[in-house]
């Protein structure tokens, strides 16, 4: 696997440089850096006397399947060459790195030379990797000479991915410690959170809680304004806290078109085996849970639905299923009962009453379609056989300045618990009694007011601890 980026200098292995036409006679490179990650983006540069000029261009690799020591996949490559000589895009198909020092696929590239287009390079490639050189074969020829030489930034260096890969700390319990794993798509990061009085030697195995954040957000924000940290503190059972990071700040809860290529039920699938690993610590496999807010929240019910042999609970803040979610998650083989809670609110600015899930700040930018807090709960309701009975307890309304209240209805009689707190006025927000209903919040943002009537925290804990 590779990854790289252009300051830390780390590269790859299977690094093809791009501009070639048949007439050139030189392709070659020192390349330096990790071997590791899922996908890599390498610099370079092409001087050509000709021209005189600079052509940097940026290689992407996308590495999709790994099978024995061959890792199969698809690469593309953004060329954007100066002056008058116009731009080229080159695609990779169907690659193979064997032993990851040999690269051979299909190419294909369009080119503008001399003003004039030339669509005729497409063909079949090898790339050896000896002594730190590529050697290019294309077409079955050869590839060689000085017409055009490239300089990278990275230089190979085979590197143990795991290396530079550590499990958080475990030894100062009460602050928040950075920790990683290896998946399949390299490497992911987490955060991890003991209780101030942990210690292994005289605790039974703990409770899991793994807490997500939302789109756009981190491990340490969410960490912040949920206070999960603090209700765990004020817990008599306690439990260990886990907040995964997303990739870009996002997670690939099933909706087209956002980082597909994203893993993450394995990642978080991964990251309890990690948890439950780690030296010094010890889980109760039978007692692992999930909550998040927004994209956050649809993850939560993405793994709920694909992985609920792994959870003993869940707990969804400001997120509805998405229609793709729900074609998903009726036809998944396992659909046994499992103790879900749902935090909404009424006045919800990204998942609209119209069945839309927008942009708070640009509610004309749709994301997906829903279908809507009524149809999730019916859902669960069913899946959970839910005779269909309820009580609802209420209004909850301490803070009479947060333009909110809560009701919670509780399905009566079910296989395994179904709650719903009711945020009637509340926004896509964490409803928390420390919660900020500031301008920027409310007006900037758009998302609408925050209770303050319940600690989402302590509720959510409270539940899972009840199971």
């Amino acid at each position: 696997m590779v990854y790289t980026n252009r300051t830390s200098t780390i590269g790859s292995v299977v690094m093809l440089f791009l501009v070639l036409p048949l007439f050139f006679q030189s392709a070659s490179a020192q390349l330096t850096g990790k071997y590791y990650g899922s996908g890599t983006t390498v610099w370079s540069e092409c001087r050509d006397a000709g021209y005189n000029g600079s052509y940097p261009f940026t290689l992407i690799f996308k590495i999709s399947e790994k099978s024995g020591d061959q890792l199969r996949g698809g690469a593309t490559s953004q060329v954007d060459l100066s002056g008058s000589v116009g731009s080229d895009r080159a695609v990779f198909k169907n690659f193979i790195a064997l032993n990851q020092s040999k690269m051979i696929g299909d190419f294909s590239s369009n080119f503008f030379i001399d003003g004039v287009y030339d669509s005729s390079s497409t063909g079949n490639f090898t790339v050896d990797i000896i002594d730190q050189s590529l050697h290019v074969i294309f077409n079955g020829k050869d590839v060689v000479g000085d017409s055009c030489n490239f300089r990278a930034i990275a230089t190979l260096n085979k590197m143990d991915e795991s290396s530079d890969c550590a499990a958080a700390d475990t030894s100062t319990p009460g602050r928040l410690q950075k920790g990683c794993i290896i998946t399949s798509q390299g490497k992911r990061y987490y955060h991890l959170y003991l209780p101030k009085k942990f210690n292994r030697s005289d605790s039974p195995d703990l409770p899991l809680v793994i807490g997500l954040h939302g789109g756009g957000g981190n491990p340490t924000t969410f960490s912040k304004y949920s206070r999960l940290n603090q209700a765990v503190e004020k817990m008599k059972s306690k439990a260990i806290m886990v907040y995964p990071e997303g990739y870009n700040k996002h997670w690939n809860d099933g909706r087209p078109g956002l980082y597909q290529d994203r893993n993450d039920v394995e990642f978080l699938s991964s990251l309890i085996d990690h948890i439950a690993a780690i030296p010094n610590l010890s889980i109760d496999s039978k007692r692992v849970f999930i909550t998040g807010i927004s994209n956050g929240g649809l993850m939560t019910l993405r793994f709920a639905c694909e992985r609920p042999e792994l959870l003993a609970g869940a707990a969804v803040v400001a997120s509805v299923t998405t229609n793709a979610q729900n074609r998903i998650c009726t036809k998944m083989p396992d659909q046994r009962a499992l103790p879900i809670a749902f935090i909404f609110g009424t006045k919800d600015t990204s998942f609209l009453d119209n069945g839309k899930m927008v942009n708070p700040v640009r509610p004309n930018q749709v994301f997906a379609r829903h279908i809507g807090i009524g149809g999730m709960l019916d859902y669960w309701k069913k899946r959970n056989s839910c005779p269909g009975r309820s009580k609802t307890f209420g209004p909850f309304d301490i803070n009479k300045k947060d333009h909110s209240r809560v009701f919670l209805n509780t399905f009566l009689k079910c296989q395994k618990q179904v709650h719903h707190y009711q945020i009637e006025g509340g926004g896509h927000r964490w409803p928390d009694f420390f919660a900020k209903n500031n301008f920027l919040f409310t007006k900037v943002l758009n998302l609408g007011y925050a209770s303050k009537d319940i600690s989402s925290g302590k509720r959510i804990l409270g539940f899972f601890m009840q199971q």
